[in-house]
């Protein structure tokens, strides 16, 4: 079984269990999944929490997806935002920024996993810092 709990037909590859981004892990132009776990913005909009579950209900998603061709990809895990204090969220955008940011300049194209709108801040704040 791969790690979405589906198993694999015959020739089909597994996918691989997650693992922490290494530095230089994956090729340059491998497609990056990040996952960003929070509630906390949908919670401070009085909306209706299950955000988090987001990344891991993507990946099950796309694990299952017919394409064209192979695609060669490197899931470099999850930005969790947890804790009560004011700034998680503020403090899980800016983690998701560095990691967005560390990601496009080693050349791969990035795409945030996530459930809430609270995603689109920390990965924009992710681009001005490319390059430097």
């Amino acid at each position: 079984m791969d790690r979405t709990g589906r198993r694999p037909r015959r020739g089909e590859p597994a996918l691989a269990p997650r693992r922490p981004l290494r530095p230089g892990a994956g090729r340059t132009g491998d497609v990056a999944f990040v996952g960003f776990r929070s509630d906390e913005g949908v919670r401070r909009n009085k909306g209706r929490q299950g955000a988090r579950n987001g990344p891991d209900a993507l990946r099950r998603a796309l694990a299952s997806m017919a394409l064209p061709k192979p695609l060669r990809a490197l899931d470099a895990g999850d930005i969790e935002v947890a804790g009560d204090d004011e700034d998680a969220l503020e403090t899980g955008q800016q983690r998701l920024g560095h990691a967005v940011a560390a990601l496009v300049d080693r050349g791969h194209p990035v795409m945030v996993l996530g459930g809430g709108h609270e995603v689109a801040y920390g990965t924009y704040s992710g681009w001005p810092r490319h390059g430097r």
